[in-house]
């Protein structure tokens, strides 16, 4: 937590940065394993050591510490204090606005065109029944249905997120409502990392392209992206838990109460 503390020009995705946030959730495990006296790790309560737990981890810590003190001052002492992010648009065959709102307009249509025959095929139209049947979806694919439209429609918010950026334009309403639902519709495949990463990739692009023209970014916002993100990836794996549940009639609780149940168990994977 020092490290960023004292880091007044901190780059969210430096690697360093990365590499630092990563210890931070060691500290804290290795934390929560202590307080919670093992009690949870299955790996230790399944395993001997020729020592306590307890001071193998000290010395585990101390030898993270130390390893994490090499790494920064070996990255510090290459790294080259004059670099500069830079993005560049402009190229001799400058490729208009009217011909990226055509793409646009056209994969958009064929990504939502096809999200909406799924929806109407395989759950009569509702897409909360859609959404609900996430964790049988290849099964549902196995008869109809396909997702090749929806690669049209990600590379659609990409052209359109390259046009906005080109013309340094933020991002406006109708950019996020249909940002939106390309993430739902890479959410109903049920790919929780794939979907993780196309959210991810947005923030990542658009932190860049601010770090280009500010020399302080303002990180509260990115920070809270990124957690956000994060907390969409343990809810959605939770829920699809729950659908393969419902499909199965297994489903004994509320939806809520099988969620506070899937959160209990977090504990066994700190």
């Amino acid at each position: 937590s020092g490290f960023f503390i004292m880091n007044k020009k901190l780059v969210l995705f430096e690697p360093v940065v990365l590499f630092s946030a990563y210890y931070v959730t060691v500290v804290i495990s290795c934390f929560y394993s202590i307080f919670t006296d093992w009690e949870l790790n299955e790996f230790v309560n399944n395993s001997s050591f020729r020592d306590d737990i307890t001071i193998l981890t000290a010395y585990t810590c101390m030898y993270f510490f130390v390893g994490y003190l090499f790494m920064v001052a070996g990255y510090y002492l290459v790294k080259k204090d004059d670099l500069k992010i830079q993005f560049v648009f402009d190229s001799r065959s400058r490729i208009s606005n009217t011909v990226l709102n055509i793409f646009i307009i056209i994969f958009l249509s064929i990504g939502i065109a096809n999200f909406a025959y799924n929806v109407s095929t395989l759950a009569g139209g509702s897409i909360l029944q859609y959404m609900a049947n996430v964790s049988v979806r290849h099964l549902e694919f196995e008869n109809q249905g396909t997702t090749l439209g929806y690669m049209f429609a990600y590379n659609g918010m990409f052209i359109w997120f390259f046009k906005l950026a080109r013309r340094h334009i933020y991002w406006n309403k109708y950019f996020i409502v249909f940002l939106i639902i390309s993430i739902l519709m890479k959410a109903s495949t049920g790919r929780i990392f794939g979907t993780m990463l196309y959210m991810f990739s947005f923030v990542g692009i658009y932190y860049f392209l601010e770090a280009s023209k500010n020399k302080v970014i303002n990180n509260t916002k990115y920070y809270l992206a990124v957690i956000g993100i994060s907390i969409f990836g343990v809810v959605f794996y939770f829920l699809r838990i729950i659908s393969s549940l419902f499909y199965n009639n297994m489903l004994h609780l509320s939806v809520g109460a099988e969620l506070l149940n899937g959160f209990k168990l977090i504990g066994y994977y700190a």
